[in-house]
């Protein structure tokens, strides 16, 4: 990594000297800057995110010149104004009859690289717009999802055909869809690029940043449908992504019009013996450390999402390793956050009810202390 960076270092001072110089071997020199690091990273067998960005969004050895002079600039807040910006593209021979790549940015003050890619050559996670995030899933069991991982396989060569086609995970709040969708796109050697839809506004810079996103970090794009319509939406992303994603609530329709077929998945979440096998296997040894009071039935109790639920035994897991014993610290997280348990510090002889509600809340209070036998044993 440190070799990348002075690799990169060195590709920065190339492209600053260039601005600054008003030599007539300037553009050769910067050209020779890029050919070294190139050739160095390749000797060494280094992997160099310029390298590889210049081969997925086909840079020519010209737009490599232009882009390492003005990331050269960036890194010191420096900015090309417009009219800076075309007399270096004239300069350096740099067509773009299509208008400006979506690699550049142009704002009132000027001319700049996207913030995604130089996220990428820096070897960052890359800024992105708001409702826009860019997921790196790792390794892990895939608790429940075998069957659907498998045929997933067969959906994604669907892809081949170039036709817009889409897969939709549908299913209520807490049921992993978007777990699942992250051990898929895993599945198919790629990162998940998540768009919210409520919040992704889609104009034409964010647009951009979608794009340079998905080609730069190999990323399956998906949108999470909320209660707004989004037909717009559906309708650019299948213009730019022929395979696509969506994430959407068992009673939400698609009320969008589109032209991919969208194959749809329902998913349910985990029931308690799903939960169970998940604690025990991230757990381990560690559930012979629960402290007393705590059981499995404590750690499958409360409705949690997948995700989080998957979060929460790792992290109790490093708090039993730890020896903690406080059960504040190691309970399950309420969902919503607001909710807060209170003692009790009155007893049931000191209320004052007519007979029939005071026998009722008696019976709640029996169906409470038997809920370990209803849940467990009675399903």
């Amino acid at each position: 990594m440190r070799y990348t960076q002075m690799l990169n270092q060195r590709l920065k001072n190339a492209g600053r000297e260039y601005a600054r110089s008003r030599g007539a071997e300037k553009a050769e020199d910067l050209s020779k800057a890029i050919r070294t690091a190139r050739r160095e990273a390749e000797d060494t067998d280094s992997f160099f995110p310029w390298a590889e960005a210049a081969a997925r969004l086909n840079w020519s050895g010209e737009e490599e010149q232009l882009i390492a002079v003005l990331w050269g600039l960036g890194s010191r807040k420096e900015t090309l104004s417009e009219k800076e910006f075309l007399q270096l593209q004239e300069e350096l021979a740099v067509g773009m009859e299509n208008g400006l790549p979506i690699w550049y940015v142009q704002r009132e003050e000027g001319i700049r690289l996207s913030p995604v890619l130089t996220g990428w050559l820096e070897g960052e996670i890359p800024e992105l717009p708001e409702g826009l995030s860019l997921r790196l899933p790792e390794e892990e069991t895939a608790y429940g999802l075998d069957a659907l991982l498998q045929e997933s396989d067969a959906i994604f060569r669907l892809a081949d055909l170039q036709e817009p086609f889409c897969l939709c995970l549908a299913g209520e709040s807490g049921s992993g869809r978007e777990f699942a969708m992250e051990r898929i796109a895993l599945r198919q050697g790629l990162t998940l690029l998540l768009a919210e839809g409520d919040c992704f506004r889609a104009t034409a810079e964010e647009q951009n940043a979608c794009v340079l996103c998905a080609r730069l970090y190999n990323a399956f794009f998906c949108i999470r449908l909320g209660k707004e319509e989004r037909g717009r939406l559906l309708t650019w992303t299948e213009g730019k992504f022929s395979f696509y994603g969506l994430i959407r609530e068992s009673s939400r329709t698609l009320r969008e019009d589109g032209r991919a077929g969208v194959i749809t998945r329902f998913l349910e979440k985990p029931d308690r013996s799903g939960k169970l096998q998940m604690a025990r296997e991230v757990l381990g040894g560690c559930l012979g450390r629960l402290p007393e009071g705590m059981t499995e039935e404590t750690l499958t109790g409360r409705q949690l999402p997948t995700g989080a639920y998957l979060k929460y035994l790792h992290s109790l897991r490093a708090e039993l390793l730890l020896g903690t014993t406080e059960p504040r610290q190691l309970l399950p997280p309420v969902e919503g956050g607001r909710l807060q348990l209170l003692p009790a510090n009155r007893s049931f002889s000191e209320l004052k009810l007519p007979a029939a509600q005071y026998g009722k809340l008696r019976e709640i209070c029996r169906m409470i202390s038997a809920r370990g036998r209803v849940l467990e044993q009675w399903g």
